[in-house]
């Protein structure tokens, strides 16, 4: 997930031990990171939040 925070313009808050601790790899389009989250959030179940914009909070 932190590679992801390269490509948001904002920022990309993650406040789960266990989500940070997994491992994902693939190939997905850099120039669009919400459609990514929303995609990894199906498979890997989390809550994210977005905050104006700007902030994106994963649980």
């Amino acid at each position: 997930m932190s590679d992801l925070g390269r490509y948001y313009p904002g920022r990309i808050l993650l406040l789960n031990d266990e989500l940070a601790a997994r491992r994902v790899s693939g190939s997905f389009p850099s120039k669009d990171p919400r459609a990514v989250l929303s995609s990894l959030q199906g498979v890997l179940g989390f809550e994210q939040t977005e905050v104006f914009g700007h902030l994106i909070i994963l649980r």
